[in-house]
């Protein structure tokens, strides 16, 4: 067992998920009723995590708005949130931990925040 599949399987413990690991693929897929579904994904050099939540064709323009303003570099934020369309309703916010910072409370925060910031953007 990779030393990021004990760490994933440790977060997975903590939100009530049982045996969560990378599988041999290097891709967790974690489907959430209200946040949306969670996507984490390993790379040579640290870990890709993503959410995609679906957007009103009708709320398109001022989600894609909100988003870009949120996630802008003048905002201050823990970790680094980059935004992207997914086909014309799918729209996505992706995080980036280095190895050196993938640990359960990073895993947590990131997901969190993910979240959050969705929760933001929708209510506005």
């Amino acid at each position: 067992m990779d030393w990021r599949d004990q760490m994933i399987a440790d977060a997975g413990r903590g939100m009530g998920l049982e045996e969560l690991d990378f599988s041999g693929s290097g891709v967790i897929k974690l489907e959430f009723e209200r946040r949306g579904d969670v996507y984490i994904e390993t790379r040579e050099d640290g870990v890709l995590f993503y959410l995609i939540r679906k957007v009103s064709s009708y709320d398109r323009l001022e989600v894609l708005t909100a988003v870009l303003q949120s996630c802008h570099y003048s905002q201050s934020t823990r970790f680094t949130l980059l935004p992207g369309m997914q086909g014309d309703d799918d729209l996505f916010l992706c995080s980036f931990l280095i190895n050196e910072s993938f640990s359960r409370p990073n895993i947590e925060g990131v997901i969190k925040m993910m979240g959050e910031q969705f929760d933001n953007i929708t209510s506005m």
